[in-house]
């Protein structure tokens, strides 16, 4: 690689790798792009406001959008969301204030971005346990969805859950819970202006592990 990077975060897209952070050197590429067919390593045009941050600011994880391609790239510098298209090689700005963006797998389902706040104390808190909501974002008008649980699953989650998509508009959350790890399922749905959550059940469900180490992957 032309640049040194150390934990980078990777994308694939028709045979290229895009290669985000993982470097400290403001002189060296922001990000990298990688060309399978040709073996060839190209540098990606620095976002706007690149000289104004660390490059080692870029949150995880980088998202594909593949119907629009382009890929969500979060700044934890200044909580924007920008959006980087592959084929013009340009950036936007998405949203200015996007917020929190907790390294935890994000997805997208019909048109929808689903984040994880899961340092929100405004509801179920203790030194364990927080609030972990669902937070929904609009790729097609650019603006946050208010969500709303139409379930009456009220459990409360570890800070460390994750959020997986399982086909269509279904969702699951799991976290690890002390011998074994808790999952719930849910479905989404767009309706009037804000995505409307309902559990397939009241309560997570436990699953023992004998294990000394558990650590999620997205397939």
């Amino acid at each position: 690689m032309p640049e040194k990077r150390a934990m980078a975060y990777a994308v694939a897209l028709d045979s290229k790798i895009y290669v985000f952070g993982g470097t400290t050197d403001t002189e060296g590429f922001f990000a990298e792009c990688f060309d399978i067919n040709q073996k060839i390593w190209a540098p990606l045009p620095n976002p706007p406001f690149a000289s104004h941050i660390d490059p080692a600011s870029i949150s995880y994880p980088i998202v594909l959008d593949s119907p629009r391609s382009r890929l969500l790239v979060h700044f934890e510098s200044n909580d924007s969301l920008y959006a980087y298209y592959m084929y013009d090689k340009r950036w936007r700005l998405l949203k200015e204030d996007f917020g929190l963006w907790t390294g935890k797998p994000s997805v997208i389902v019909d048109d929808v971005l689903y984040t994880l706040d899961s340092f929100d104390f405004d509801y179920w808190f203790s030194t364990r346990y927080n609030r972990c909501s669902s937070r929904a974002y609009d790729l097609v008008e650019n603006k946050p969805l208010p969500t709303k649980w139409l379930s009456p699953f009220e459990g409360r989650l570890h800070f460390k859950t994750h959020l997986f998509h399982i086909g269509s508009g279904n969702l699951c959350l799991v976290w690890l819970d002390y011998n074994g790890l808790k999952f719930i399922k849910f479905s989404v749905t767009k309706n009037c202006g804000e995505v409307h959550a309902i559990g397939d059940s009241e309560s997570a469900t436990f699953v023992p592990i004998e294990a000394d180490d558990c650590r999620f992957f997205l397939p």
